[in-house]
């Protein structure tokens, strides 16, 4: 499944290590599936905020969802697999949120602070693979 999807061919060893069936395990998921599903409850997300989020802080004052995009390159059994991969949090709460915004508003030029998040209701993230060819 993974070799047709990226369009490689594995030189497989005779003994696959632990790490690789990990990846194996993700990839071949997220392919079947076209994305994965997995609860962050009792893990936190930590984002850093800057002065433009002065602005912005009220829509913080409730659940929100955030997406994350990136580039991947993975290696496995000699190939390169790249791929795009977007993360999607549907429900994340600020901690801290009265504190954090006063925090937020004393910024000034490029300053930034980590702001951390907690999952909401919905304490799904959802991710998202895409190949590139």
């Amino acid at each position: 499944m993974i070799e047709s999807y990226f369009d490689v061919i594995f030189d497989l060893p005779e003994k696959i290590e632990v790490n690789q069936s990990k990846i194996i395990f993700s990839l071949s998921e997220l392919i079947k599936n076209n994305n994965k599903s997995i609860s962050w409850k009792g893990t936190e997300l930590t984002i850093q905020f800057g002065s433009l989020a002065k602005n912005n802080i009220s829509d913080f004052s409730e659940p929100v969802s955030f997406l994350a995009d990136g580039e991947n390159n993975v290696e496995l059994f000699g190939q390169i697999l790249r791929f795009s991969h977007r993360r999607v949090y549907k429900s994340a709460i600020m901690r801290d949120y009265e504190r954090k915004s006063k925090m937020i508003q004393l910024l000034e030029g490029d300053e930034t602070i980590p702001v951390k998040f907690d999952p909401g209701e919905d304490d799904a993230y959802y991710d998202i693979i895409q190949r590139i060819d």
